[in-house]
């Protein structure tokens, strides 16, 4: 007779159902990478062995992916300006490859193509987008409204109704928005309404925060001017060593160390550089316990169950090129998170499937501390190990009493 293994805990236990809320999506980077056949291939091998629903990635509207263009991008001539089009030929070359492999796009609405942008400053260093405003808020909602159509026109409104569009990535970060928390809720008021305009049964949301910042504002605007809100979504990262969640003293330490770093060091590769400058706290400081169960619930309780809660960023820190990221370090906090954000979250997305990431670069080394849950090449790291065994053992399990305080003693027996 086949035996199976339970955890036996030995004070107040009980079998509860959970939601696998970590299922709902996974990250990746930006948009134009989708479009890639390594990517399509790795994402597939995600869906099919972990059980992922959705993947999210940045910037469906930067220049690189040719959502609208105009004459002057080639001829750069006097009037060529008023000559231009919507083109999301390869917008849906990537959300192809995500049908493809079983899943849905977590539709991300960023960022402003330079054709519309207020101003010409750029999202991170490898970004085509711009963080910035709209000049005139209509050129926006045109072009929002036409890629909605198009992709009801493709897919079906029966698919693309099952769809989440999120409006933004991280506008209380200077690296993703040029622009107040005003700024943003006016962004979100005529995004809201554009989509809403097209099909009112599509899921608009926001405000895409990061360390679940501005929910309680943003929830208090969208309900005074009755706004379209369908779900709350924010992000966090225990870890976050770029400045400790904004403490921009830290960040110019860290830079500031690193640039004499980098003068009295031999040359090396690129990725040896960028970890003189950006350093990984989890490889030298003790990470407070609880902080995702902490996290997760504070925004529960803003929310108070007005609304779906997504943390659609979410692991153990954001620093690319992390030693820990390739190590059992952040498999372990997955597990415990998981355990942790239970019931404060609708549905969670990690952050990332896969090394095929180039906010700054593609990083050539196999194990580079990349987010990715596989290489570059598709070799499953620990956090993904530890994913698949959360897979594979269903949806019920024991439970202790004390989530947020840490889990109980427990010992394996037959069940």
């Amino acid at each position: 007779m086949k035996e199976t293994f339970v955890f036996s805990v030995k004070k107040n236990t009980r079998r509860v159902e959970v939601s696998n809320h970590w299922k709902y999506c996974v990250g990746s980077g930006q948009a134009k990478l989708a479009m890639r056949s390594d990517y399509a291939r790795q994402l597939k091998f995600i869906h099919d062995e972990l059980g992922i629903e959705r993947v999210r990635f940045h910037g469906i509207f930067d220049d690189d992916m040719q959502a609208i263009m105009s004459m002057a991008d080639m001829m750069p001539m006097p009037g060529a300006e008023k000559f231009q089009n919507y083109n999301f030929f390869n917008i849906f070359a990537a959300y192809d490859n995500v049908l493809a492999a079983g899943m849905k796009p977590w539709v991300e609405l960023s960022f402003m193509p330079s054709t519309i942008a207020k101003r010409k400053k750029k999202v991170t260093v490898n970004a085509e987008g711009m963080k910035t405003m709209p000049a005139k808020d209509d050129d926006w909602v045109k072009l929002v409204q036409a890629f909605i159509r198009a992709a009801i026109h493709r897919y079906g409104r029966n698919e693309v109704i099952t769809w989440n569009f999120e409006v933004w990535n991280e506008p209380n970060m200077f690296t993703f928005f040029a622009g107040t928390m005003e700024d943003y809720f006016h962004l979100y008021e005529i995004t809201a309404k554009a989509v809403k305009e097209v099909e009112p049964a599509l899921l608009v949301g926001g405000p895409a925060s990061a360390t679940g910042d501005w929910i309680a504002e943003f929830i208090d605007f969208c309900e005074q001017r009755k706004l379209p809100l369908d779900f709350i979504s924010t992000h966090n990262y225990p870890g976050d060593g770029i400045g400790e969640a904004f403490a921009m003293k830290d960040l110019f330490s860290n830079v500031v160390g690193g640039m004499k770093q980098l003068r009295s060091k031999k040359a090396g590769t690129a990725l040896d550089g960028i970890r003189l400058i950006m350093e990984d706290k989890t490889e030298t400081t003790v990470l407070a316990k609880g902080q995702m169960y902490d996290n997760t619930k504070k925004v529960s309780q803003i929310v108070a169950g007005r609304y779906p809660i997504y943390y659609t960023e979410w692991n153990c820190n954001a620093i690319l090129t992390s030693p820990s990221n390739d190590s059992k370090k952040v498999a372990c906090f997955q597990v415990k998170s998981i355990d942790e954000m239970e019931g404060n979250v609708t549905g969670s997305s990690i952050w990332a499937f896969s090394d095929i990431f180039d906010e700054f670069m593609i990083v050539p080394e196999e194990f580079s501390g990349g987010f990715g849950l596989l290489t570059i090449h598709g070799i499953p790291k620990p956090q993904f190990y530890a994913l698949k065994l959360l897979s594979d053992a269903g949806s019920r399990k024991i439970s202790g009493t004390d989530r947020g305080a840490g889990m109980s003693e427990c010992s394996i027996v037959p069940d």
